[in-house]
C-alpha cells in the first residue's frame, strides 16, 4: 500500500525522464482512479528536483 510521503525506489529505468532503477523519491500525490499510481518527486545530491512523475503501483517499491 502506498502512502503520501512514502520514500520509493523505482523497479525499472525511465528514460525518458532520465531516472534509473534504483533511484529513490518521495510520494508527493496518490491516484486511486482509474488505477493506483502515485506522484513521485525525485530530488539530486543538492535538492534540486529532477522529475516530478505518474508512477504505477508496479514500479515502486516503498523502503
Amino acid at each position: 500500500m502506498l502512502n503520501q510521503l512514502d520514500v520509493v525506489k523505482v523497479l525499472e529505468n525511465i528514460p525518458k525522464h532520465g531516472i534509473h532503477a534504483g533511484q529513490t523519491g518521495t510520494i508527493v500525490h496518490i491516484y486511486r482512479v482509474p488505477r493506483i499510481a502515485a506522484e513521485v518527486e525525485f530530488l539530486d545530491e543538492d535538492g534540486e528536483m529532477l522529475a516530478m512523475i505518474p508512477l504505477p503501483e508496479s514500479q515502486l517499491s516503498v523502503l
